[in-house]
């Protein structure tokens, strides 16, 4: 009895302490006003005490040992509008709210510096895509879509719809005539592979379709930096003029348990309207004109199960994603994988992806920062044949009317399921990204940053052709119907040694200075092995070893860049920010005789306002000059000799290129100004950019005489390329409750370029080639502009194109003075978005995006194939109808072809989605503390005058034409995600 009487005294007394502490202490949850997200890394402090707290991975913070009954307390966090308030001391369900700041000058970008440099200071545009944020909004497949329409300036171009397809990126125009004009792309400080239209050629010409930046999992990614011109890219020297594309993978934060996140989506794509947007073909059968539609037909067909299925079903999709992060102060994790099957619209095109991201960070002291990431992905990709390269899209466009009751059913070159059948593409690959990050600051003054890291792809690229079943040899005899099988094996090797040092220093009350200094060493190497086999003996067969012809072939190119570079900044009262640097680089695509490059860069800011309440809160003004370059292609400089078998059997060689010892890189030179603001109590946020860019010593082969002894051109550092444009962007926030609260965000860019040099005496490279005057991607074609109607002949005659010095004369199509006539430009000139998000109740957000790009046409060889070459257009049987300028073109045998390049301007609503996140009492009752659905469609309307398909269809390998032919469109789709958090 005694015993119980001091357990109980005792337990009293623990419960009293218990309420006591309780009662000394505030806890809660910071999130933001406009959308109720949990806010991680909050500083709560107790105003007059100096305490802090931050807030962990939930938002959540706890204040302890406090006296009184009341308390004031302010949180702030970058990028958001500091807020105080009171609470009362006890409370452990406190629920803060921050708004965000419509300009974050204080934001950490990454520029080439040791530590990276805050926006305040930069004298260039960047642009941040918030990579997260927008996969709770509206999932994006991949990265291409993810950025596109967020980033002024940065033109995605996508070529096909194909599932595993990838598209090209051009940042600020057109910068070179024959090297690259894709952007570098870093994953978390290593540069990685940026290769597009990889894999087997399934739209002929050369052109495969897959692009290795879509390889990474937009879902691990925390932001994206795109760094756009040369004045920006200045420290990332030779290869940077095409601007450069940071990516940051999530990171963990410090929190008192792991957070454990779950997601499932589930969906579909489809063609949307193929009856109403593929151009029926037409010919006579039985003496009557009829029109063929091969969708209602095969659709026929299989509600009677005649066939197995319809031409083009619906492509279901799928993926599942786990994660966890967490960690203390010293140590921190995030670790996550995800497993994705997506179908196309076709049996042959599919998608099986796993990718898992492991990011560690760990601090053993105040002076030391240590991140390591390993990216791992492998991914099996089966591939539609498309564009030229045959398959079901080549034999419906085209298709023959008068076939339908033949084997065939109509389509040109056999049925579906032959051209499902017979043959398959494929794209295997293993890759894995590593890099290790050490962060030192030795001393409060000195900083320093050492990153070393390598991204390996292996590609298996193959085709198979198979031995043909009996019924199917009529559709490709003779030696084809007994196959082949292709296997390029590539593995791709890039490795990055980077260091840059800085010393900050406060030279007086008003004046700080912060000095920079860095080398990087990059190595690309690029081991291709190709085998292939023709003529299986028999059916079933599917190795190389099983045919009768085997063929084999192994190279390899490797390219090395060494730079170095030294940067200098004053600040004034953290106001003006004055920049300047210098970057120096070999690269060993150079040629014998030219060592060196500098880049200099010389930039500036100013800090007009900041934190302001009223009409204006934050004002930067912002003006910067640098260069860039970009290296020869590796062998270009280098006089080669080609192996033949000599005239005794022995082997021997021929000249092959001549080669340049002098070829040096290109070079850009870019003048940028600008400015970003705040207005209207952090309301609205503008960003705002005009550039002039001028790129010298660019590329052009020379014809070589044949009397030099080596066949073909030579490379020559002689011509000359302007680009200049803006871009703007605009977010509002015109109402911010948390019952409703209304954003919408504008983006705009406009380019245009033109051929400055093309040479001495050089005024045009061919009659359709570039102009000096003209954009570098200017249309020249030949343009009938008078002819007359025989009803007789049915034929076009007296007809006369655009000719003699005026361009504006008839002259005979056929001669010479009938020049390209200047119709437009490839690409688009202006690009464009609105997107807007509705918020109700802080639960329910709605959303929706617009992407515009206009200005430019495209070559609708869909039309010019129906119509001159199989003859299966209306034009064809009744020519009076039409204009007869276009019917002289038509029947020109391909000379006139202004009636096929076609203005390709159009507006698309890429993107809308409804989210929803769940009151946490739904979440614990599933076992988790949030929860949120997403529904998200993609690619549902698009606004156009092109004659074609999809405005975005075009072969991937081209850098300049933009021509579609019976290519997969873009492909609508709907996807629903499910996202948990433990």
């Amino acid at each position: 009895m005694r015993l119980s009487r001091i357990l109980t005294a005792g337990a009293c007394l623990l419960a009293g302490a218990a309420a006591r502490a309780a009662a000394q202490e505030v806890a809660g949850t910071v999130v933001e006003t406009r959308t109720g997200k949990v806010l991680d890394g909050v500083r709560v402090t107790v105003e007059g005490t100096g305490a802090f707290v931050r807030t962990d991975s939930r938002g959540r913070f706890r204040l302890t040992n406090l006296s009184g009954t009341t308390v004031t307390v302010t949180a702030a966090r970058i990028g958001y509008r500091p807020r105080t308030l009171q609470l009362r001391v006890g409370e452990t369900a406190a629920r803060i709210e921050l708004a965000e700041q419509a300009i974050n000058l204080g934001e950490i970008v990454v520029t080439g510096t040791a530590g990276g440099q805050e926006k305040r200071t930069l004298g260039n545009s960047v642009s941040t895509v918030r990579a997260a944020d927008m996969q709770e909004l509206a999932p994006a497949p991949d990265i291409a879509n993810l950025i596109n329409g967020r980033a002024p300036g940065v033109v995605v171009i996508p070529g096909t719809g194909q599932v595993g397809a990838g598209p090209r990126v051009r940042i600020r125009g057109r910068n070179s005539f024959s090297l690259s004009d894709q952007p570098l792309i870093y994953v978390d400080g290593v540069r990685v592979v940026n290769d597009v239209a990889t894999g087997i050629v399934v739209q002929a010409f050369g052109s495969g379709v897959v692009s290795r930046l879509n390889d990474i999992d937009p879902n691990m990614i925390d932001r994206i930096e795109v760094i756009k011109g040369p004045s920006a890219a200045t420290l990332y020297g030779t290869e940077a003029s095409n601007g450069v594309v940071q990516i940051f993978t999530k990171r963990g934060q410090a929190g008192d348990k792991p957070k454990i996140s779950l997601s499932v989506r589930q969906g579909g794509s489809w063609f949307m309207n193929p009856e109403g947007r593929i151009r029926q073909p037409v010919g006579m059968v039985n003496g009557k004109l009829v029109a063929w539609d091969p969708v209602r037909q095969e659709d026929s067909l299989f509600k009677l199960r005649k066939v197995d299925r319809p031409l083009f079903t619906t492509g279901y999709g799928m993926g599942y994603g786990v994660n966890i992060a967490g960690g203390s102060g010293a140590f921190r994790y995030f670790a996550g994988s995800s497993f994705d099957r997506d179908d196309g619209i076709e049996p042959t095109n599919n998608q099986r992806k796993f990718t898992a991201n492991l990011n560690v960070d760990v601090t053993p002291g105040e002076t030391y920062d240590i991140k390591a990431t390993l990216g791992i992905v492998k991914s099996k990709l089966n591939q539609a044949f498309e564009a030229g390269a045959g398959g079901v899209w080549f034999s419906t466009i085209f298709g023959d009317p008068a076939q339908v009751n033949t084997p065939t059913r109509g389509f040109i070159f056999g049925p579906p399921e032959f051209q499902w059948g017979s043959r398959q593409a494929s794209q295997n690959i293993d890759r894995y990204t590593a890099s290790v990050t050490i962060d030192h600051r030795p001393r409060p003054w000195f900083s320093q940053r050492l990153t070393v890291g390598q991204d390996q792809t292996d590609e298996a690229s193959l085709q198979l052709n198979r031995f043909l079943k009996p019924e199917w040899v009529q559709f490709n005899p003779g030696v084809a119907a007994q196959g082949l099988k292709f296997d390029q094996r590539r593995s791709i090797s890039y490795l990055t040694f980077d260091y840059g040092a800085s010393v900050k220093l406060k030279l007086n009350q008003r004046i700080g200075s912060t000095s920079s200094v860095g080398a990087q060493y990059y190595r690309r190497r690029v081991d291709v092995v190709n085998a292939q086999g023709n003529q299986f003996p028999a059916p079933g067969l599917e190795t190389i070893a099983a045919t009768a012809q085997t063929f084999g072939f192994d190279d390899f190119v490797a390219n090395s860049t060494l730079g170095v570079f030294a940067q200098q900044q004053f600040s004034v009262q953290d106001k003006l920010y004055v920049t300047g640097a210098v970057r120096i680089d070999n690269n060993s695509a150079f040629g014998a005789n030219f060592d060196l490059v500098a880049y200099p860069k010389v930039s500036a800011s100013y800090v007009v306002a900041e934190g302001l309440a009223g009409t204006v809160n934050a004002l930067k003004l912002r003006a910067a000059y640098g260069q860039s370059g970009q290296q020869p292609q590796s062998f270009a400089a280098i006089r080669s000799y080609q192996p033949v078998t000599g005239g005794d059997g022995g082997p021997a060689v021929i000249p092959q290129f001549v080669g340049n010892p002098d070829l040096a890189p290109e070079r850009a030179t870019e003048l940028e100004a600008g400015f970003e603001g705040g207005f209207l109590d952090d309301r609205i946020a503008t960003d705002f950019s005009v550039y002039y860019k001028k790129t010298r010593d660019a590329i052009l082969e020379k014809q070589l005489a044949p009397s030099l002894g080596f066949p073909g051109t030579q490379f020559l550092n002689i011509g000359a390329i302007r680009n200049q444009g803006f871009e703007a962007q605009i977010s509002a926030n015109p109402l911010q409750h948390r019952r409703l609260s209304i954003r919408a965000d504008v983006n705009l860019s406009y380019n245009e370029n033109k051929v400055l040099n093309l040479g001495p005496g050089v005024d045009s490279l061919g009659p359709l080639g570039p102009k000096v005057g003209y954009p570098v991607d200017a249309i020249f074609r030949k343009k009938v502009i008078s002819a007359t109607y025989d009803p007789a002949t049915k034929k076009a005659i007296n007809v006369l194109c655009a000719g003699g010095p005026d361009g504006k004369t008839g002259v005979p199509c056929s001669t010479s003075a009938a020049g390209g006539v200047y119709l437009g430009v490839w690409d688009p000139k202006w690009e464009g978005s609105f997107s807007t998000t509705v918020t109700l109740l802080g639960r329910l957000r709605l959303y929706g995006l617009v992407d515009v790009k206009l200005g430019n046409r495209h070559f609708d060889n869909n039309l010019r194939a129906l119509c001159q070459v199989f003859l299966r257009c209306d034009e064809n049987f009744n020519p009076q109808n039409y204009d007869i300028l276009k019917i002289a073109e038509l029947q020109s045998n391909n000379v006139a072809q202004s009636w096929v390049v076609n203005k390709a301007s159009f507006a698309k609503l890429r993107e809308i989605s409804a989210s929803y996140s769940f009151p946490r009492r739904i979440a614990a009752w599933l076992g988790g503390q949030d929860a949120a659905l997403t529904v998200a469609g993609r690619n549902l309307h698009t606004w156009t005058g092109w004659t074609g398909i999809d405005p975005e269809a075009y072969f991937v390998t081209q850098l300049f034409t933009r021509l579609e032919q019976d290519g997969t469109p873009q492909l609508a789709s709907f996807m629903a995600t499910f996202n948990i958090t433990f």
